[in-house]
């Protein structure tokens, strides 16, 4: 009936199906232990990689804020809280998750070792007790077949001594064999069948034990299969979340990459700091006239001309349209000007004050008797 509820089931247990392979059973037993403690050690050194990281992103995000008020500072203060929330979600959803994870699989490696030493302990004890039952019934059954040989012996001994008329004497021996055949052999047949019966009572009991071990190595496997697959699922979420942030952050990022408004801050720049004032004006050509030296130079030409391109100050234009009136005219000469150099708006320019100093102002003196303009 059990073998027909099993087959209409169709699933094959441990308990039913290898029962005479233990040591295959503890041998996958003890190697998922040992996957688990590699897949702890695993989890270990990226929680060790996460730490670091996330430590170094959230000590980047401390850099400086830009000195330049505009849109690209906040842009640039958006892309540094973008590496601190890097930096948290990965301390928060890899390191902190990562832990539970471990600590979860450190539990149940805990528990394998302690499930599987106890039950290869019992397995052993339970093993060697049934192989010294197996001898002592081994040998109290070949005591008890030797003793049943010895005794058939003694017996036909004893009847063809009464057949061939032995002396009383030697039939009285004969019988005394038999009898002590017969007491031995009683004697052994009772030790196997008390072999037969401890026997039997410990292999019971070992396979009783044995069915219950395996049953509890396949909860271990299967706990094992589950486990992995429940702090994987647990792995798999860590990641999505990350993701999820990361997606967040590209949104904040793309949205402040795209307020950044370069004419405006401009505009503001240009607003706040303008100062209204009349531009400072461009230095002017004012060349210094003299009636002696141009009377000296005679039909030399005018090195004002190599300046013709220059603007002249107005007052010395007016200056030289007078000199020249007075050249024509032959009356004094109008006062000379110095070229000026700009300066601070409303100053005086330093060939003005050096004109000044030397009183350049005066009227040029009159041209000599005879000159002609």
């Amino acid at each position: 009936m059990a073998d027909e509820e099993k087959q209409q089931a169709g699933v094959l247990r441990f308990a039913d199906e290898l029962w005479n392979s233990f040591e295959t059973v503890f041998e996958r037993v003890t190697l998922g232990r040992r996957d688990m403690k590699k897949l702890k050690q695993f989890l270990e050194a990226r929680i060790s990689i996460e730490e670091h990281y996330a430590k170094d992103m959230i000590n980047l995000a401390k850099r400086p804020d830009f000195e330049v008020a505009s849109t690209p500072a906040s842009c640039w203060a958006e892309v540094k809280n973008s590496v601190n929330t890097i930096g948290q979600d990965h301390r928060q959803h890899y390191v902190l998750e990562l832990k539970e994870i471990v600590s979860a699989l450190d539990a149940l490696i805990k528990e394998i070792k302690t499930e599987k030493t106890a039950i290869h302990t019992t397995h052993k004890r339970l093993l060697n007790d049934l192989h010294h039952k197996e001898s002592t019934h081994a040998k109290t059954l070949e005591r008890y077949n030797s003793a049943v040989e010895h005794c058939q012996n003694a017996v036909m001994n004893h009847n063809a001594g009464e057949r061939e008329r032995l002396p009383d004497n030697k039939l009285k021996k004969l019988k005394s064999q038999v009898t002590s055949s017969f007491r031995d052999m009683n004697s052994r047949h009772r030790a196997y069948g008390n072999a037969v019966r401890e026997l039997r009572k410990a292999q019971e009991e070992f396979d009783a034990v044995l069915r219950q071990h395996l049953t509890t190595f396949e909860e271990i496997d299967r706990r094992r299969a589950k486990v992995f697959a429940e702090q994987m699922q647990r792995y798999v979420r860590a990641h999505e979340k990350i993701s999820q942030g990361l997606s967040q952050v590209d949104v904040v990022l793309d949205s402040s990459v795209k307020s950044i408004a370069v004419e405006e801050d401009l505009q503001e720049f240009i607003a706040q700091h303008q100062t209204r004032q009349q531009h400072t004006p461009y230095v002017t050509y004012r060349p210094k006239f003299s009636f002696t030296i141009e009377t000296a130079r005679g039909s030399d030409a005018c090195p004002h001309d190599e300046f013709g391109d220059l603007i002249m100050d107005p007052e010395a234009e007016a200056e030289l349209q007078q000199f020249r009136n007075q050249q024509q005219g032959g009356g004094a000469a109008a006062p000379t000007a110095a070229i000026t150099t700009g300066g601070a708006p409303g100053g005086a320019s330093m060939a003005n004050n050096a004109n000044n100093n030397s009183n350049n102002n005066n009227p040029l003196p009159p041209p000599p008797a005879g000159a002609k303009g």
